[in-house]
């Protein structure tokens, strides 16, 4: 569709189902999540991106620092494991403060999305998990890994299969 021929009630419509799309992911997560952190305090977000890695939604009520980092973990994520890398059922994720969000407590999952075969988007969520071991939330450390357990960019599930080892 091209400039001069964008529908804007269309657009309106896309833009509306993407939004719903991305609230119903935080919906839930907050639903499933484990963490009384997530359920309570509704500590985490949901962003879609399309297949440049590009954010193009995100829940109403995303925390807007997971929302801002979520790009740079998104690029993170597909260097490690580029796009012509990356199949249906597979998922992706880590923890590392460097790649994400700043502490341990908050993990990046994501998914691609697929249509026909063909790689059209990206969805990931970042939920705050104080449960990662560690210190928790003493100031008292003086090394990263006294925070608990890091998570490099890993792949969780491979093509619907979840990677027992890790």
């Amino acid at each position: 569709m091209t400039a001069a021929a964008t529908d804007t009630i269309a657009l309106g419509i896309y833009w509306d189902r993407l939004i719903s799309i991305a609230d119903e992911m935080m919906q839930a997560l907050i639903r499933t999540a484990f963490s009384s952190t997530v359920r309570e305090t509704h500590d985490c977000s949901t962003t879609i991106f399309d297949a440049q890695g590009r954010a193009i939604a995100q829940a109403t009520s995303a925390i807007p620092s997971f929302t801002g980092t979520a790009p740079m973990t998104l690029a993170h994520m597909l260097a490690r494991y580029p796009a012509s890398s990356l199949q249906p059922g597979d998922v992706l994720l880590t923890n590392d403060p460097w790649m994400g969000t700043g502490h341990m407590f908050d993990v990046s999952v994501m998914r691609p999305i697929f249509m026909d075969q063909r790689l059209v988007g990206y969805c990931m969520s970042v939920s705050h998990l104080p449960d990662v071991g560690g210190a928790g939330w003493s100031p008292e450390t003086t090394e990263m890994y006294q925070e608990g357990l890091r998570l490099p960019v890993s792949r969780f599930f491979e093509a619907g299969v979840r990677n027992e080892w890790l």
